[in-house]
């Protein structure tokens, strides 16, 4: 004999319903939204670590590149255009749209007034001045000595 029983219990219990289809795709669409956040929290900290990274490289460039040439070299911001780069080069770099970016520099080093400089003399030295490279949340300051030309991230 067949347990009529057992076939009509089994079959209420195959597949899901509604509510639970509907409960898990909720949380799926709020894995999906946290997650989207975190990435691009993630995305802009490490735009702002590439990016001052960068600066303090192509800076630190710029200062060995006068001492080598023996002659005075520039490092170059146009905050307009959102780039930066080093005088004589033909490498531009262009700032990602997450980031701030502030040069404090001595006036009258470049002859266009959206352009700011730091200026590396042939012995080392140089104009001196400070970047502040921000994402919103975190600031890296890039500090250019005046006397010695050292270039260090604070």
């Amino acid at each position: 004999m067949l347990n009529l029983k057992f076939l009509t219990s089994r079959s209420s219990s195959l597949g899901f319903t509604l509510i639970e289809i509907l409960l898990t795709l909720v949380i799926a669409a709020a894995i999906t939204a946290i997650s989207a956040t975190a990435y691009s929290r993630l995305s802009s900290s490490a735009a702002l670590k590439a990016t001052s990274q960068d600066i303090l490289v192509t800076l630190r460039r710029a200062r060995i590149s006068a001492i080598a040439k023996s002659e005075e070299v520039a490092f170059s911001v146009d905050n307009n255009k959102r780039i930066y780069w080093v005088v004589g080069s033909n490498r531009q770099r262009l700032l990602d749209s997450s980031l701030d970016l502030q040069i404090f520099s001595a006036k009258g080093l470049s002859t266009n007034k959206n352009i700011s400089q730091i200026r590396f003399a042939p012995d080392g030295s140089s104009s001196g001045g400070e970047i502040k490279i921000s994402n919103g949340k975190k600031v890296y300051s890039i500090v250019v000595e005046w006397l010695s030309g050292k270039v260090e991230i604070r």
